[in-house]
């Protein structure tokens, strides 16, 4: 079973997901650490599991050395991140590769800040959500999984928000489930190894790679019960 830690910048609702998902025996992940760089309502989730969740405060550097202290002392493996902050190099380097983020873009479309706000600035009518591995470039690792979302002329940040993270949710989980199978596999000598990525499927589908049934069962279920913006 893999070891994951996650840093959160957010309300931590995706790796709330991850936790009951892990707890349903859908995931075979432990996570053993959560980061946080301000105050969330995840550090009362982490605290009842008995997780590890500092909150280790921006500074004027890349973030943050304390996270790859945290991340040494809990031996995790991978890290995943819903979070707005660039990594330092000690902490990349720790991680050798594997750390997966969650962007709100079709990448290389709007890499950095805010894309979510530019894509509704720009009039865009589709946008998508993109998980890729981090590396030391602005949002230009290797890619795992992309979703795409329509977005309506009258969509605000909040409406479009949602929409995107239940776009979202089935590719993180699925990525997150095949890296605890060991079927999605990065090392800095042999690259990404991830089969599920080869083939195209036989029809037009708004997400690839495919997502497992029960894996789109679970988000839908999780994203519906989440309270109305």
């Amino acid at each position: 079973m893999k070891r994951l830690a996650w840093a959160v910048s957010g309300e931590g609702r995706a790796l709330e997901a991850v936790l009951q998902a892990s707890d349903a025996g859908l995931l075979p992940v432990r996570v053993v650490a959560v980061a946080i760089d301000r105050p969330s309502r995840i550090s009362a989730v982490a605290e009842a599991r008995g997780l590890p969740c500092p909150l280790i405060a921006p500074g004027p550097l890349p973030y943050h050395p304390d996270l790859a202290r945290l991340l040494a002392a809990t031996g995790a493996e991978w890290l995943g991140l819903t979070f707005n902050r660039l990594l330092s190099t000690e902490v990349i380097d720790h991680m050798e590769g594997r750390i997966f983020n969650l962007h709100l873009s079709l990448l290389p479309m709007f890499p950095g800040f805010g894309a979510l706000r530019r894509a509704l600035a720009e009039g865009m009518r589709m946008t998508a959500v993109t998980v890729h591995l981090v590396n030391t470039t602005l949002d230009q690792g290797p890619i795992l999984a992309q979703g795409c979302v329509p977005v309506a002329r009258r969509d605000t940040r909040a409406t479009l928000g949602r929409r995107l993270f239940e776009a979202a949710l089935p590719l993180l989980l699925q990525v997150v489930r095949s890296i605890g199978q060991g079927e999605l596999r990065f090392t800095p000598a042999t690259g990404l190894e991830w089969e599920r990525t080869d083939r195209a499927p036989a029809a037009p589908t708004p997400r690839f790679p495919l997502v497992d049934e029960d894996l789109l069962a679970f988000a839908e279920a999780y994203c519906a019960a989440l309270p109305v913006a």
